[in-house]
């Protein structure tokens, strides 16, 4: 059965590495296409910028998030798991570049 799951992988590994031979760019494209899904859902939030790093995101429905830049942390923790910014993440990102405040 190992061996099996090894064949399997090595095919995977393979055919992704074809794909990406041309690919030319800075993110992958499976990363680039969650990126633009969450860049989607930022007008969805209300922010609270606390002078720093760190915002309050809140939600419609009434939930609220702590996102912490430069940690690149949020407390919904997809952004800790994936390395991915989420959605939280990426509405204070584009409240900072909108105020004219530093990136991380």
């Amino acid at each position: 059965m190992l061996e099996i799951i090894r064949s399997i992988m090595m095919k995977r590994l393979h055919t992704q590495r074809d794909k990406l031979v041309n690919f030319v760019g800075d993110i992958c494209p499976n990363i680039q296409k969650i990126m633009e899904n969450n860049k989607r859902g930022v007008h969805d939030y209300i922010l609270e910028w606390n002078g720093d790093d760190k915002f309050e995101v809140n939600g419609w429905s009434g939930n609220k998030w702590t996102v912490e830049l430069a940690c690149q942390s949020c407390s919904c923790n997809k952004w800790d798991l994936t390395g991915i910014p989420c959605v939280h993440a990426i509405a204070c990102i584009f409240f900072q570049k909108r105020e004219g405040r530093r990136l991380c």
